[in-house]
């Protein structure tokens, strides 16, 4: 499960992971990213870096930023609304049980079997977190993130009608399990790319889920104060707790 997460990197360094991807392919048969689509996202994250501050307590009806691309068209990189809205639902509060989406069930469920088809992204983060029963009535919010703290890619959904997305999940395994039996499908810099071919088959897809790694993803507690939606978000609420005290 990924309820809430962290976005303090800028986007033009997302883009540029792409970028490094790409020259240590070299000419190696798989598929990319085109030259022009780098300078396109390139272009785009510099006109996102200029508003752009960072978050620290992502919440669903949020924006996110996301690199996307719907059905053959150009890769974008663009913000949504966080919780997929269908063209059919009656109002927006149906995205709000559409934060997260089964990758065991995304691509037959009616509320996303038509944008993981069709329009797929990669939701741009730099970790998530995750509340771990501790007591009867207690729960302790942890950070999880990359252990070299290099940004994050989750496999993500959107719907071009409403300019609104969903973060893919899966079932967790080792140290992240003890603390929640889901995450989100980590993607890096080359699944990306394999994630948005519009010419991906389904067992493709799958296969882009199933290998996705949380090798070097790591956790330590952190303040309860992330339970407190817009009221805080600042750098505080990702230090370790045993800073804070």
């Amino acid at each position: 499960m990924c309820g809430r997460f962290v976005l303090a990197t800028k986007p033009s360094a997302f883009v540029d992971r792409f970028r490094i991807a790409s020259r240590v392919a070299g000419d190696e048969e798989q598929f990319s990213f085109s030259e022009k689509e780098l300078s396109d996202l390139e272009k785009h994250a510099d006109e996102l870096d200029e508003d752009f501050h960072g978050h620290y307590n992502i919440a669903p009806r949020s924006n996110v930023y996301a690199v996307s691309r719907l059905d053959h068209e150009a890769v974008t990189l663009e913000t949504f609304r966080w919780g997929l809205i269908p063209p059919w639902a009656k109002d927006e509060t149906f995205g709000d049980k559409c934060f997260n989406a089964r990758s065991e069930t995304m691509g037959d469920k009616p509320s996303f079997r038509s944008a993981f088809k069709h329009s797929r992204c990669a939701v741009l983060a730099d970790g998530y977190y995750e509340w771990k029963q501790v007591a009867p009535k207690q729960k302790q919010p942890y950070f999880i993130h990359n252990e070299n703290s290099e940004p994050m890619f989750f496999a993500g959904l959107f719907e071009p009608k409403t300019s609104s997305a969903t973060i893919c999940t899966m079932e967790a395994d080792g140290e992240l399990r003890e603390l929640h039996h889901r995450r989100p499908v980590f993607l890096n810099s080359e699944e990306v790319a394999h994630w948005l071919n519009p010419d991906a088959l389904r067992q493709d897809l799958i296969e882009v889920v199933l290998s996705s790694s949380d090798e070097g993803i790591v956790s330590y507690p952190v303040s309860t104060l992330v339970n407190r939606v817009g009221t805080v978000d600042d750098p505080t609420l990702i230090e370790p707790l045993s800073k804070l005290l």
